[in-house]
This record gives C-alpha cells, structure tokens and sequence, in this order.
C-alpha cells in the first residue's frame, strides 16, 4: 500500500490517486496525520508536505469543490517537480467541458480551447505516461516498490448513423433513390449507386474491412 500525506482530505484527491495507482495493482491510503506518515515504514509520499523525503508541491485545484478557471503546469514528463496529480485530474475529469469556454453551434467546446491540445498531448495517453514517471519517481526513493504492468488494449468503437449507402436497401428504396437523384438531378449520385448496385465498386460506406485492420 502506498500511504499519502496531505494535509486535508479531498474527493479530488483521492478520485486521482485511485485513477492512477488502482490500474497498477496498488492501492493508497490519504492520511492527515503527520505522525502517522512520519512512522510509516512502506511507499509514501507526502502532497504539499514539508517532511524530507518523496513530496508533490500540491496546488489549490483539488481541495476545491467549485469550477474556476485554472493556471495549472503540464509537462509531457515528470521528476517530482511539479503538481502532476492536479494535472492528471485536470486530463481525466475533462475539466476543460465545464468552464465557459467558446463552443460551436451544438455546444461541442472547439478542441483548441482544451489545455491539453494546447499542450500538443491530445495524441498520446499522457496520463499513463505520467503514472510511469510516478513510479519511476517513487521507485528512486523505494526500490522494493513492486506493480503490475499495464498492457495497451485498444477499443475500437464506430458511431454508424447508416450502414451502406447504396446496398442493401431493398427494392422501393433503391427505386426511390435513383428517382430523388434524377428529379434533383444529381447523376453522378445516380451512377455511384448504380455502379454499387451491379457491385461495379465498393459501396462508399464500406469501410468495414480497413476499420477491422486497425485494431490488428
């Protein structure tokens, strides 16, 4: 177990710890008592401590329970040198979507406003890459400190609003179809379909195969 000095306790904390160490194998412990942590004789750390030893300069952001703006440092690494647990919480509650910040005509927050694309860390998992240096980190201190790996496991999702374009759509409809695509005359929708239909080309939403690939 892994115990951890703050100073006061807070959900936010312990949210982020949990995210952290739990994939891990570990588990933490968030203790207030000084004397406690000072006796302890296995992994610790303390979060805005003063005691030598392994300590995280904490920040305001998670022992708040409002919603403000937030001036928090992120760095692609990390030694014990700034508050990587703020920023982890920061990443994993996807603080960014409860601020009031500039949105687009559905409400969706324009991804240029999102700390961590600012930070050009939206194409890599930063948060696990921050749980490796917290390991090694701790591993400096503690070098009988003992994990489990975490192994990547992608999931592959498709948000499918029609399944083909062309097939598989039945007599009336595809009747129906190339009749909108002549009144409108739209003749090059016309010809894809009739193309997909004779099985000429490939129906342009069949896409199946490449997406299948990925993940392989």
């Amino acid at each position: 177990m892994i115990l951890v000095y703050s100073q006061q306790q807070s959900p936010r904390l312990s949210f982020v710890l949990n995210e952290l160490f739990q994939p891990v194998g570990l588990l933490v412990s968030v203790t207030t008592n000084l004397e406690q942590y000072a006796i302890y004789q296995g992994v610790k750390f303390q979060y805005g401590g003063t005691l030598p030893g392994p300590n995280i300069m904490a920040s305001p952001l998670l022992f708040q329970s409002h919603v403000a703006p937030q001036k928090i440092m992120m760095n692609k690494t990390f030694s014990g040198d700034w508050d990587v647990l703020a920023a982890a919480f920061y990443i994993l509650s996807q603080y960014d979507e409860y601020l009031d910040l500039e949105r687009d005509d559905y409400g969706r927050l324009y991804s240029s406003s999102m700390m961590h694309v600012r930070k050009e860390f939206h194409e890599i998992p930063i948060v696990d890459c921050w749980r490796a240096d917290i390991l090694k980190w701790l591993k400096s201190y503690f070098p009988d400190l003992s994990y489990t790996p975490t192994e990547f496991r992608d999931v592959l999702t498709v948000d499918v609003d029609s399944a083909f374009a062309y097939s598989h759509k039945g007599l009336y409809r595809t009747l129906g179809g190339f009749g909108k695509d002549l009144s409108n005359f739209k003749f090059g929708n016309a010809i894809r379909r009739l193309l997909t239909i004779l099985r000429i080309t490939k129906d342009a939403f069949d896409t199946y195969d490449e997406l299948s690939n990925l993940s392989e």
